[in-house]
């Protein structure tokens, strides 16, 4: 697939970059080698200011999962992931509509509800929590630095209790500051707005139990290939849409990444595949 293999280039000049690249013998020695000096590993650290590279990383294994294997009705609902990572998270992340500020705010939200999440049973999660707490508060709001300091504490004392309730009001946060930004971002002009909240949509009903959706879902009489062509168009408006987010993002850093007229071939077969969705939808 050659989205996928762009998107593999893509990944790498990231590497380059970033100076992702260690040596095994440098990690095990509690060190990461970053502009011609060794420093101390932090792994929060090193998840936290390449999140860019990480971020595309988990994007590309989990494109490559989904592209393999065959039909399977499972994977429309594993996609609704990979449509969150391609068509709204990467659109924040590779930005050139938002501030370093904003970004870094909500790489900085998404990763302390992650630490939050798995801290109160994992001891490790909850010293990165607190380190990188420490290091980013200053990115938050006054209530976002409560609500994170109300984490502190619970995952110090272990409130099962408390940390429930906590958990919910960061998950809350972390999709009001995704939909805030994405408001501010442009959708490619390739693509139509309202036809992405539309796709959004349809998930969401199929997610949380629309018995309607579900029974055609499962149905005997679903056109034949449906499954097929609903994985096959998210993978490719997914993986274009962080193409040519990751590809403006490289451009400013002075990174040219070649993609021919993938763009422009990507146009012209959506139109197929739009033609062909209606024919056996009849």
């Amino acid at each position: 697939n050659e989205i996928l293999e762009t998107l593999k280039v893509a990944k790498e000049k990231l590497d380059s970059l970033f100076n992702t690249h260690q040596r095994i013998s440098d990690l095990r020695a509690g060190l990461v080698f970053r502009k011609g000096l060794y420093i101390p590993l932090k792994s929060h650290r090193i998840l936290i200011d390449g999140y860019e590279v990480q971020f595309l990383s988990m994007f590309n294994d989990f494109f490559s999962e989904m592209m393999n294997g065959g039909e399977n009705l499972f994977k429309e609902f594993a996609i609704r992931t990979i449509a969150e990572m391609g068509l709204k998270d990467s659109q924040i992340i590779y930005s050139s509509d938002l501030s370093d500020e904003e970004k870094n705010r909500f790489k900085t939200i998404i990763m302390l509800g992650d630490y939050a999440f798995l801290g109160f049973r994992h001891p490790g999660r909850t010293t990165e929590y607190k380190r990188l707490f420490g290091e980013q508060k200053h990115l938050l709001s006054e209530n976002q630095s409560k609500l994170f300091e109300a984490m502190d504490k619970c995952l110090t004392v272990k409130d099962y209790e408390e940390h429930k309730k906590l958990i919910k009001k960061i998950r809350k946060l972390v999709d009001s500051e995704r939909n805030d930004l994405c408001k501010k971002t442009k959708t490619p002009k390739i693509f139509r707005t309202e036809n992405i909240e539309a796709f959004f949509s349809a998930f969401s009903h199929l997610i949380h139990g629309n018995i309607i959706l579900l029974t055609d879902l499962f149905g005997t009489k679903r056109p034949k290939n449906r499954n097929r062509l609903r994985i096959t168009w998210t993978l490719m408006i997914t993986g274009v849409n962080t193409l040519i987010h990751v590809k403006g993002f490289l451009e400013r850093k002075g990174v040219k990444l070649e993609v021919g007229d993938l763009f422009e071939r990507f146009d012209e077969a959506s139109k197929e595949l739009a033609k062909y969705w209606e024919s056996i939808e009849k």
